[in-house]
């Protein structure tokens, strides 16, 4: 009368020790496969993580946050080069002073060459950019034209502070941290130049 009821608990207790098993061999393997997705060519996709390897290593995924945030630099800065090139142009035509379009020359010629090779880089990761002015750039270009002299000067050269003083933070970000290599190199090699058009552009702004 005693023994039975202790059999019958211990079959109660592996019945449910093995159901806990399967439940958690099953749980495995479909985490397993979750996390994981194999290509035919090969490629291992951790899909948590979103980083494709191979028998040559790892890589981020393309469109994912790393990717995208170099692939926003470079549309970013190409448009900000843009603007600053057709406001320097302008400057070399209404300017008063010398000084100005002495530095409004310069930021033309460097930001032509930033810009050459940014289309370069696009190029290079299939990034698509546009010669058109967005319309917040626009608008500053506009504000430009409608002056002349002095006033044109106060504004363009405060323009070229703001403008160069959001690009050299850009640029050193990204001058440590960039996804492609070669963005990076770009950044560090550019940032001397912004450098030295805001301080030109600062000390101009105090004598105007």
């Amino acid at each position: 009368m005693i023994i039975k009821p202790i059999v019958m608990k211990n079959k109660c207790f592996v019945l449910v020790a093995v159901a806990a098993s399967i439940t958690l061999l099953s749980c495995n393997q479909k985490s397993d496969k979750k996390a994981t997705t194999v290509d035919s060519a090969g490629y291992t996709t951790n899909n948590d993580t979103n980083i494709i390897e191979h028998d040559g290593g790892t890589m981020p995924e393309a469109g994912t946050k790393d990717m995208k945030d170099d692939d926003k630099f470079l549309i970013e800065t190409y448009q900000a080069g843009l603007f600053e090139i057709e406001a320097s142009k302008l400057a070399q035509k209404n300017a008063a002073s010398a000084e100005v379009k002495v530095l409004a020359k310069k930021i033309e010629n460097d930001h032509n060459k930033a810009n050459n090779q940014i289309s370069a880089l696009a190029k290079k990761n299939n990034v698509s950019l546009s010669n058109v002015l967005t319309d917040k750039n626009q608008s500053k270009y506009n504000d430009l034209t409608a002056l002349t002299g002095k006033d044109f000067d106060k504004k363009y050269v405060n323009e070229m502070v703001d403008s160069h003083k959001i690009a050299i933070d850009e640029f050193e970000k990204k001058s440590k941290n960039a996804n492609s290599p070669e963005i990076q190199e770009f950044a560090v090699k550019t940032l001397p130049t912004l450098t030295a058009h805001k301080a030109e552009a600062d000390v101009l702004k105090e004598k105007i």
